[in-house]
Formats: C-alpha cells, sequence, structure tokens
C-alpha cells in the first residue's frame, strides 16, 4: 500500500498547534513555545501566515510552514513566506511524503497570494529537488568578548581531543584581540554631537522613510516592510528580549541598531546607518550595553552579495569583529514574476529574516 495516499494535507488552525507543538516537542524539545507558534502563525503575526499539517487518521506526522513577511521590492509591497517548520516523522521519510507535502504547501502559499517563499537551510539537495535555488551567500561577522561562552556555543566538548585543544587556544587568542581592539576603538573614536541616541522613533514611519532614501541609489534593493504593524510585531511582541537603538540627526533617522539578547549571546538583527558618524554613535551605544549586559559574544549575518550589508561587515570589522562562513544556504522559490531583478546581490538580508528564536 502507498503510504504517501494514506496521508491528508491542510491548512492548519490555531486548534492544530497545540498537537503541532508536541510533535516537535519530542524532536528539538522546548525550542519553541506555544506563545512563538501563535507568533509566527497565529493571530499574534498581522499578515497571513501559512503552516501545513500532514495527518494519518488525525494523527501529525509532518508540517511545513511559511510565516508570512512582507518585501519591498522596487517601491513596491508584496506578500512573501519565510520557508519554517519542517519536519516529516522518521518512519514516513525517504518515501515520498516531503514532495507531496511540498507540492499541497505551494498550492497554498499560492492562494495565500505569497511572491515567493524563502528560508536558510544546509539542505541543498532536497530544496533543489523541489524546484528551489539554493545559494551560499549568508555569512557572518563574531565578536567573541568571553571565551568561555564561544567554547560553549562551538560545543567543544564534541570536537576531538587534538581541535578542542586547538580550538580552546584559538578562543583564547580571539576573545582576548576582539576585546583589545573593541574598546579601544569604542574609546578614541570622535563622536558626532549633531547625532543623538534614541532608544523609541520619533515617528513610527522613520525606518521606511530611511530605506526610501536608501533606495534613492539603489532603486532595486529588497528589504523588509518596515510598517507600523510589523514592528509592533517582530520587535514590541518578539519571544526574546530585543534593545534598539536609533541615531537621529534633529528629527532625520540616519540610522538603527537592534539587539536580540539570547540566552548565551546577543545577536545583531540589523545595523543599517547613512553615515559614519551613525554608526560610531550605534557602536558606542552596544559598547555602553555590552558592559551593563556583560555580554560574552555577539553575531551578525547578511547577504556577503550586498553593498548596504558590505557595508555593516566593514563597519564591523574595524571594531573587532570577524568574519566567519555563515552555517546555511539560502534558499528561493519565485510563485510570481515581477517587473524587478531579484538577482540576489539585491536582497538586503540581516538576522530580522530569521524566525526569531
Amino acid at each position: 500500500m502507498d503510504i504517501k495516499e494514506d496521508i491528508i494535507y491542510s491548512v492548519a488552525r490555531t486548534t492544530d498547534f497545540e498537537g503541532i507543538y508536541t510533535f516537535h516537542r519530542q524532536y528539538f524539545g522546548e525550542i519553541r513555545s506555544m506563545y512563538i507558534w501563535n507568533w509566527q502563525y497565529g493571530d499574534i503575526n498581522p499578515n497571513k501566515s501559512v503552516l501545513i499539517v500532514g495527518k494519518i487518521n488525525d494523527k501529525i506526522i509532518a508540517s511545513q510552514g511559511a510565516f508570512a513577511v512582507d518585501l519591498v521590492i522596487k517601491g513596491k509591497v508584496y506578500p512573501t513566506g519565510k520557508n519554517e517548520s519542517l519536519l516529516i516523522e522518521p518512519e514516513y521519510r525517504k518515501k515520498g511524503v516531503y514532495t507531496k507535502l511540498y507540492e499541497f504547501a505551494f498550492e497554498e502559499y499560492k492562494k495565500a497570494g505569497f511572491m515567493c517563499i524563502w528560508g536558510f537551510t544546509k539542505a541543498q539537495g532536497p530544496f533543489k529537488n523541489i524546484g528551489f535555488s539554493f545559494d551560499i551567500i549568508i555569512a557572518r561577522s563574531i565578536l567573541p568578548l568571553d571565551f568561555k561562552v564561544a567554547l560553549k556555543l562551538a560545543k567543544v566538548n564534541k570536537f576531538s581531543a587534538v581541535k578542542a585543544f586547538a580550538f580552546k587556544v584559538a578562543s583564547i587568542a580571539l576573545s582576548a584581540v576582539s576585546n583589545i581592539t573593541f574598546t579601544v576603538k569604542a574609546k578614541t573614536i570622535k563622536l558626532d554631537s549633531t547625532i543623538s541616541i534614541y532608544n523609541k522613533l520619533k515617528s513610527e514611519s522613520d525606518i521606511s522613510t530611511l530605506f526610501s532614501f536608501i533606495c534613492k541609489t539603489q532603486p532595486e534593493l529588497i528589504h523588509i516592510n518596515f510598517n507600523e504593524s510589523y514592528l509592533n510585531w517582530r520587535i514590541g511582541k518578539s519571544p526574546n528580549k530585543i534593545f534598539c537603538f536609533y541615531a537621529y540627526s534633529g528629527d532625520e533617522l540616519q540610522g538603527y541598531l537592534f539587539l536580540e539578547k539570547s540566552i548565551d549571546y546577543f545577536d545583531i538583527l540589523d545595523f543599517t546607518f547613512l553615515s559614519k558618524s551613525a554608526g560610531s554613535k550605534l557602536m558606542k551605544a552596544l559598547f555602553n550595553l555590552v558592559h551593563e549586559e556583560r555580554i560574552g559574544f555577539i553575531s551578525y549575518s547578511g547577504n556577503t552579495l550586498n553593498s548596504l550589508n558590505q557595508k555593516a561587515f566593514n563597519f564591523l570589522h574595524k571594531f573587532g569583529f570577524y568574519r566567519v562562513k555563515g552555517p546555511n544556504g539560502f534558499v528561493l522559490k519565485i510563485f510570481k514574476n515581477i517587473e524587478s531583478s531579484m538577482d540576489l546581490k539585491n536582497w538586503y538580508i540581516t538576522s530580522l529574516w530569521y524566525e526569531g528564536i
């Protein structure tokens, strides 16, 4: 009997969330709370996300989702989906369920009006086989300030003895250099007195206005739609603590820095700035926060092909950050062709594009 034919696929309802939560918890532990499922796919998200489940006799054996994120492409707003929540019960793997799951999901994503879906994964073969492009474009910049935290994040206890020893020595050395570079640079950099740092936006439209200005010289830039509802969801209702710093010259936003606090480290969700003066003031704010919160490790992720990301990478390097290869590739499947360049160099990708956990 073909087991694929016994599986019933459907769009999950909020009443399914508890079952999906339990399904994922048995494989991934408590990485996602019920709040996170509702935050991504439920009423907390202002946009219409889509979560697919596969069931046999009302038992969930597969899930796949795309939570909604609006992108601005050449001045127009398009609904897109962040590919997430893929899990298939082990006994049903390698039996065609993966393909059937995505075939059903693609039709539902089209119905939801998604222009495309995208995400981050190591699984090149499976995603290319169902029509995604796969590109290694994501890199990270890291600032190891406490070698003990760096060793914990790297899970050195799983390394061989020789590799673990080499990694420990390197972590101690890099952390020492990063600390010195970051401290010296932050204390000696010249700060523009006309730039002031705030923890709240003066107007909810200021980030959108900032990107409208950037797009005058980079008209093909693809970026998140930073409207009020998105900021309220992604920043205000985030499952994790997020620190916000906004650099203003008068009433004009010149840049911003978002930092998300995880258990063991801080992630720079986004670091966008127009001038060196604004970038410097934001780095000074980061330096002060490091000492207040006793941060041991900071990371920034971005698209190596994008000029705006490159600007951030280069600036962070001056403050002691080291650029390393990102862990995942970028996957993309386009459903609706539009009159704009979808070249990967146009995608301004930061950790804000991730799922927020």
